[in-house]
């Protein structure tokens, strides 16, 4: 019963463009504009949705800090006797120090980070160019009328 079943190698991968059949690609082309007719369809529930998530996110992480904020303060409270406002008043400072150390190194960090932005960029557009050289013409003519053909109906769906 295992001789049935083939090994995947390195040629027949499951993403490999240049392996796939016809119908593989039509496929495959026309599930990126199902979804972006989907997107479209559905922008503002899926707004909606994301601005929902997003509000839970910063409710939780508010409660987070107000639960750490809390606690340093009862902390510095009973270890230097220190008053509500003079606690208050230790945090506050601490956090803005913090901030002005954080923003200090991310200063110096962003021209690295977008260095290697650019770097990836670059390389991702090398190997698409490659990979679109190495494609057979009559492959382009068919992957380029799909593609055509998709915006076409996309852009027709949207003027009705």
């Amino acid at each position: 019963m295992d001789s049935f079943h083939l090994k995947q190698t390195a040629s027949t991968k499951k993403n490999d463009k240049t392996q796939e059949t016809d119908q593989q690609m039509l496929i495959r082309i026309s599930k990126k504009f199902a979804l972006i007719l989907i997107v479209i369809f559905m922008f503002d529930t899926l707004i909606d949705w994301f601005l929902g998530l997003l509000d839970l996110m910063i409710e939780g992480s508010h409660i987070v800090i107000e639960a750490i904020e809390y606690s340093i303060e009862i902390l510095l409270e009973t270890t230097l006797h220190t008053d509500h406002q003079h606690s208050e008043m230790i945090i506050v400072n601490g956090t803005i120090l913090l901030c002005l150390y954080l923003t200090y190194r991310l200063y110096f960090l962003i021209p690295k980070l977008y260095a290697k932005f650019i770097k990836k960029c670059n390389l991702y557009a090398e190997r698409q160019s490659t990979r679109w050289h190495e494609t057979p013409l009559i492959r382009k003519v068919k992957v380029s009328t799909v593609y055509c053909l998709g915006i076409s109906c996309i852009l027709f769906i949207l003027t009705i």
